[in-house]
């Protein structure tokens, strides 16, 4: 036999050692395909959470800063909820403690397509806010929303005042 013939193809120890260095690399790759697969939702789900929360704002801030039926001192400090729902309220400091899963439009109806959220409001009243010596008086309300597939919740905050 000649030199040449015995160099023609492999022995089987390198065609072992091929195969585990193509398996420990393929495997590092799908890996990362997984990683990246598992969280490609996870945008989606934060900006549908952030459009949840700015409609609660849209609704929630054109509101009267307080009662309407209530006069003097006692309207700066007024965060009590309305009697008789959601469709009753008709300032923000109504929407103070309301908490909805799934989330509600303004008409009270839920929206179920959205079962996996669930939307918090909470108003802060009698707050000043701005530079010292120009402070202003406001409610500050902060939209929380959370979805049972995000660890981390979205939240907005919107500040109304008494001008």
């Amino acid at each position: 036999m000649s030199r040449v013939s015995r160099c023609l193809g492999a022995s089987l120890v390198e065609l072992i050692v091929t195969i585990v260095v193509i398996s420990l690399a393929l495997s590092g790759v799908l890996i990362g395909v997984d990683r990246i697969t598992r969280q490609s939702a996870d945008p989606m789900v934060i900006t549908q959470s952030r459009a949840i929360a700015n409609a609660y704002l849209e609704e929630i801030l054109p509101k009267d800063y307080a009662d309407p039926s209530v006069t003097g001192a006692a309207r700066d400090g007024d965060c009590s909820a309305e009697e008789g729902g959601r469709s009753a309220y008709d300032d923000v400091g109504d929407y103070d403690g309301l908490s909805e899963s799934p989330p509600r439009d303004q008409t009270g109806t839920a929206l179920t397509d959205l079962g996996g959220y669930q939307a918090s409001v909470s108003v802060a009243c009698n707050q000043s806010i701005g530079p010292s010596g120009n402070t202003v008086t406001a409610k500050i309300v902060t939209v929380t929303v959370t979805n049972t597939g995000l660890n981390t919740p979205v939240e907005l905050t919107g500040y109304r005042s008494d001008i």
